[in-house]
């Protein structure tokens, strides 16, 4: 699991009320009142490959899809464990009838946005997902906004240079 929320009680002594852990990464978080809402972004659990020196983008799209065509849907979907009065639970975050999606490809990634109301008993957040990547969160007292610059997440392979001795062959594309 990745991201964590830990609902602790500071009336007197600190006391652990409960905890909620979700594959994926915490994005951003944002509170009016006692109503936090938090933003996840979790990724397929995929073994996906990439373009290399020995590898063409074209085969790795192709190895991408068959890797994608055998995959199933709780590789897609994200999870939860949530322990909280001595109860522990675990299992999917949300179902697939439950994921929203844009009209236009948005990113793999899936957005799910926790509703935690901070005076009451945690749960699992109330979960409200869409698959579409997102790394900026803006909020307002009845609104929140996540953005995404389809930018932060690439990180760009170095190109091979011929004329360096040990440096790898180029791959065509």
């Amino acid at each position: 699991m990745g991201a964590k929320l830990v609902l602790v009680d500071l009336s007197g002594s600190p006391k652990t009320l409960g905890t909620l852990a979700v594959a994926g990464l915490y994005v951003d978080a944002r509170q009016v009142g006692s109503m936090a809402r938090v933003v996840v972004r979790s990724q397929p659990h995929l073994n996906w490959v990439y373009p290399d020196y020995y590898r063409s983008p074209a085969a790795s799209a192709s190895e991408n899809r068959a890797i994608a065509a055998r995959s199933t849907i709780d590789d897609w979907l994200p999870h939860y464990q949530l322990d909280t009065g001595g109860t522990h639970t675990e299992g999917r975050l949300v179902n697939c009838d439950q994921v929203s999606h844009a009209q236009t490809y948005s990113g793999t990634a899936m957005l799910t946005v926790l509703s935690v109301d901070l005076a009451k008993t945690l749960g699992t957040g109330d979960p409200v997902t869409v698959a579409a990547d997102g790394d900026t969160v803006y909020g307002t007292g009845t609104s929140l906004y996540i953005a995404d610059d389809h930018q932060s997440r690439m990180y760009p392979l170095p190109k091979p240079t011929p004329d360096v001795p040990g440096s790898p062959p180029r791959v065509p594309t």
